[in-house]
């Protein structure tokens, strides 16, 4: 995928959101107002707000780590 946002929005922040050790890591260090369960509530679904939280720079940060993360472990791999 050519376009970087993009492939943050469609690939890599579902990929962070499945894993459970990044998932810990942005629930405790996140502020309350972005933790999942707050923004679950805030929306009244079962969906996260994927928009709201790609607004956020909070999210985009723990997401550029562990795009970096799984971008160097791919590389040093091969």
């Amino acid at each position: 995928m050519k376009d970087p946002e993009t492939a943050r929005r469609v690939i890599f922040a579902p990929k962070m959101l499945r894993d459970e050790t990044w998932r810990n890591i942005y629930e405790t260090l996140a502020p309350g107002h972005l933790r999942f369960r707050e923004l679950l509530a805030n929306n009244k679904g079962d969906n996260l707000p994927m928009d709201e939280l790609l607004a956020t720079p909070f999210f985009g940060a723990v997401l550029s780590a562990y795009i970096l993360y799984k971008t160097r472990c791919t590389d040093s791999e091969s």
